[in-house]
């Protein structure tokens, strides 16, 4: 190795080389090293990491003293280790340094000392600059943590009201605190029943999944209060006069029709009586026309809907703030007797509202409608246009169209087409048989005269119009 500063000779690989000579690594403190590095007199730029200095260049002070040694008189074979701030400061380039002269020695004292204070001036600076830097960033950092709650305050506020918008608050207690049993207002559990009603099993799920809605047995002990009898529902128009509703939305229709029921005698706990048996009921429901909502308001067994029984449902619905503008049903036997006594004709579809003497409009059940031309179609079939058509035209033309995979009239089959008892009551089959797809398929086949010796024109163009 060699010695780093420039001009020196000591080199441990020169012949010349003299065994007192020892090297010493550069320190690791930076300001000793840069002080290292300025002693060295070098202009290109050496690695310090394999670079080394021999002790030509430092004084005896710059050694770490060992009293025991120098009292014995022993010289260890391992040099004497250097000072954490030792410089080199002897025989350096274009100077010569007596290592006796005192003078020189307080110079490189009073060098050591400035430098030291020079140090010390820095690190108090620097220490400052920390602190100060230390404060501005917690000041900043405040500032940031201060907004960043702020932001969250105001997306909870959203959240909040948004919630607000789809739970009640006995709903938001629920939640909130689930141990607790909130108490149930009318709104909430009116709005339960009726979601009870559109399907149990998922309610019941909704329970599961701990959504905040009444228990089922809540819903039946409140349900139980209701007193339901035969007649006009007035305890149901309680809870819809609740709904708010403006007056457009109050703007409604009756509907009216019989439900089948098993003739069989029950027994009512609430009243401790046993039940006739019965045939059917005959159910009156009130919804709206320009708003989605419907609500049952009278029911009766065994009975026919007569005139005065529908004016004094009309009159009653007209007193509680709703208006009747038409009415709905199926032509049955019971309500052709029905429109004859409110004197209701294909040229006269109106009759006289008994509360405000406006016109009530009445309409023919569209479903019903459908099922029963489906029925005189396949039963009998119609003269349209001057032609007769009837189920043999669709009959050929399925056969016609179902010689491939691939079938043109794939919504309607012979079963369909002549189902029997139970099946005759699906809308379904009816709405596939008069579609715009098998007006097509019949205008189709005919074109391409596979459906000669029938009127498949006139079958086509009726089932575009009832379609339409």
């Amino acid at each position: 190795m060699r010695c780093a500063i420039f001009g020196c000779n000591s080199d441990n690989e020169s012949k010349n080389f003299q065994g007192d000579i020892k090297f010493h690594t550069f320190p690791r403190k930076a300001d000793i090293v840069t002080a290292w590095k300025i002693a060295c007199r070098r202009k290109d730029n050496f690695n310090i990491k394999n670079a080394y200095i021999c002790n030509k260049h430092f004084s005896e002070n710059d050694y770490v003293r060992n009293l025991k040694h120098e009292l014995l008189g022993y010289k260890p074979k391992n040099w004497r280790g250097l000072k954490e701030d030792a410089i080199p400061t002897l025989n350096l380039p274009g100077r010569v340094e007596n290592p006796d002269n005192n003078n020189d020695r307080k110079q490189r004292e009073e060098l050591r000392i400035k430098r030291k204070n020079q140090l010390e001036l820095i690190a108090h600076i620097l220490t400052e600059n920390d602190e100060q830097n230390r404060t501005n960033t917690e000041h900043d950092d405040r500032d940031n943590i201060i907004k960043a709650q702020q932001e969250k305050i105001a997306q909870l506020e959203r959240e909040r009201k948004a919630i607000e918008g789809i739970f009640t608050t006995a709903q938001l207690k629920k939640i909130i605190h689930p141990d607790v049993r909130p108490r149930w207002t009318i709104e909430d559990v009116s709005k339960a029943i009726i979601l009870h009603s559109a399907g149990p099993r998922a309610y019941r799920l909704l329970l599961k999944k701990n959504l905040p809605f009444p228990a089922v047995s809540t819903l039946r002990k409140w349900l139980s209060k209701i007193k339901i009898v035969p007649g006009i529902l007035s305890s149901i128009f309680d809870i819809i006069k609740r709904k708010e509703m403006n007056v457009r939305d109050k703007i409604c229709i009756l509907s009216f029709d019989e439900m089948k029921l098993r003739k069989e005698y029950t027994f009512d706990k609430a009243d401790d009586e046993i039940l006739s048996a019965f045939s059917y009921a005959q159910v009156v429901m009130l919804r709206g026309l320009h708003s989605k909502w419907k609500q049952p308001i009278f029911f009766g067994y065994d009975c026919k809907l007569t005139k005065s029984i529908l004016f004094e449902i009309i009159e009653y619905v007209q007193r509680s703030g709703f208006d009747v503008v038409g009415v709905v049903s199926d032509l049955g036997g019971g309500n052709r007797s029905l429109h004859n006594e409110l004197e209701v004709n294909e040229n006269k579809t109106w009759f006289i509202n008994p509360s405000n003497k406006e016109k009530i409009f009445v309409f023919a059940d569209v479903p019903h409608l459908i099922k029963l031309i489906r029925n005189n179609f396949v039963d009998h079939g119609f003269i349209f246009n001057g032609k007769q058509i009837g189920k043999k035209i669709v009959e050929r033309l399925t056969d016609e169209t179902n010689k491939s995979d691939v079938s043109i009239t794939y919504k309607i089959s012979k079963e369909d087409l002549n189902c029997k008892d139970a099946r005759r009551q699906k809308v379904k089959l009816a709405t596939k048989l008069f579609s715009h797809t098998i007006s097509c398929a019949l205008t189709r086949c005919g074109m391409n005269g596979k459906m000669d010796g029938t009127n498949w024109q006139e079958c086509a163009d009726f089932f575009k119009q009832v379609n339409d």
